[in-house]
């Protein structure tokens, strides 16, 4: 059965929809007042069938699945030796209390689990372990987990920059498609510090709601 729990810490919530798979992240952010207000912005967000899609639309959920048909960038990509392997992971266990839930998803054909945490504090923590419950060795090539970002989040700025010229703001429109900072050094530099910030046009660090990863 679908159910909403709301996180809050301090005046910002976490809105997370679960059902019988992966979690759906719903709102980050400003705080929720109650959960008359949680329930009616879950309603909110449902979006309609598009013709000539699914009959069921793929979700935007913590780990986007492409057993399910989503069409974007799957949040898990790996194989075993056989060839590729799509699973689709259901919810075995879930805890939450006020600020954090704990939650774990298995797939048992596939021989995947999936043990996660997210919890709400000065910053909102998303913590995901794989595990491998197969037989044989599974080789990962991706795990990124995943939360929403508002329509009103039209501008990006990441931080760039080299010796003697660190950490230089660099803003960008939001691109069509996927904004990618790569670091093959394996370790951080200043021309590819992992942070993102994104926001409404013209967002500052006085105005505007920005979230930032």
């Amino acid at each position: 059965a679908m159910a909403m729990h709301l996180l809050s810490h301090d005046g910002l919530s976490v809105l997370v929809r679960t059902s019988s798979g992966v979690p759906v992240v719903v709102h980050w952010g400003t705080g929720l007042d109650a959960m008359a207000s949680a329930d009616g912005l879950g309603a909110a967000v449902q979006r309609p069938r598009p013709p000539g899609s699914l009959d069921e639309e793929p979700e935007l959920s913590l780990l986007p699945e492409a057993a399910v048909g989503f069409p974007g960038s799957p949040g898990l990509e790996c194989h075993r030796a056989g060839g590729p392997v799509f699973p689709r992971l259901s919810m075995t266990s879930w805890e939450a209390d006020a600020s954090d839930c704990r939650f774990r998803l298995s797939d048992r054909t596939a021989g995947v689990e999936v043990e996660g945490s997210l919890s709400i504090g000065p910053v909102v923590a998303l913590d995901l372990v794989l595990v491998n419950a197969g037989a044989d060795a599974l080789h990962v090539h991706r795990l990124a987990p995943t939360l929403p970002l508002p329509d009103a989040a039209g501008e990006v700025i990441r931080l760039g920059g080299h010796w003697a010229r660190e950490l230089q703001p660099v803003r960008l429109a939001w691109p069509a498609g996927i904004l990618l900072v790569e670091n093959r050094r394996g370790r951080t530099s200043h021309d590819s510090l992992p942070l993102a910030y994104a926001g409404p046009p013209g967002f500052g660090e006085r105005h505007g709601p920005v979230h930032g990863v």
